[in-house]
């Protein structure tokens, strides 16, 4: 863990959260979802788990997956994941934060766009594209650090909440970030950069409230 960070903000900055999507405020991942759904989970699922844990870039990774899923149709997919469960507290937490909460998901937007309209904040994410119902191809993959990077250059104090390895970057970059271990355990790096791990809502929902008092 890095303890040498979060040591405080200014009164003239405003806190701005930033939460990771899958596994940090789903209570399941989405893609090993989606192909339990269409019945090729152990192939998903495999990529996904070693994914999280660092063991393959992520930009291949996701890639990969998207090749495999990306064959089924969108508006399935979507619905599907539309009513995935949530961690209500910190959807709670976020609903009343609107303006000040950020979902930074390397998730593809075609297939969480009703998802996302739960949360009700801005979203920054991945980007597929289209053709015949289903995803042909990527256009854009989301670097979660150029999310932070953009808020904290406007003069805002941020705060991460991840959990896979893909998030590691974007949490040694913020000025205090917090290890999701809600669903399962945190990526090595993500632990490492990490300035607070939370294991229950609970406890990430006390460290979300008590941000470090303005200087």
């Amino acid at each position: 863990m890095n303890l040498n960070r979060g040591a405080g903000r200014t009164l003239a900055q405003d806190v701005k959260y930033v939460f990771d999507l899958d596994g940090t405020l789903t209570r399941v991942e989405t893609l090993p979802l989606i192909a339990r759904h269409f019945h090729i989970e152990e192939e998903i699922a495999e990529l996904t788990e070693r994914t999280i844990r660092g063991h393959i870039p992520f930009d291949d990774s996701f890639l990969k997956r998207v090749g495999i899923l990306g064959q089924f149709p969108v508006n399935e997919v979507d619905q599907l994941l539309a009513d995935i469960p949530l961690f209500e507290g910190l959807l709670e937490f976020i609903q009343r934060r609107q303006s000040d909460c950020i979902v930074a998901t390397g998730n593809l937007d075609v297939w969480i766009s009703t998802l996302l309209m739960r949360f009700g904040c801005q979203v920054h994410s991945s980007c597929g594209q289209v053709v015949d119902g289903k995803v042909s191809g990527v256009t854009h993959i989301l670097r979660k650090a150029d999310v932070v990077a953009a808020l904290q250059a406007r003069g805002n104090y941020v705060v991460f909440v991840g959990d896979g390895d893909n998030d590691a970057g974007a949490m040694r970059l913020a000025d205090l970030s917090i290890a999701c271990g809600l669903v399962h355990e945190p990526a090595e790096a993500v632990i490492a950069a990490a300035d607070h791990i939370a294991y229950r809502e609970t406890g990430l929902l006390d460290l979300l409230a008590d941000v470090t008092t303005p200087a």
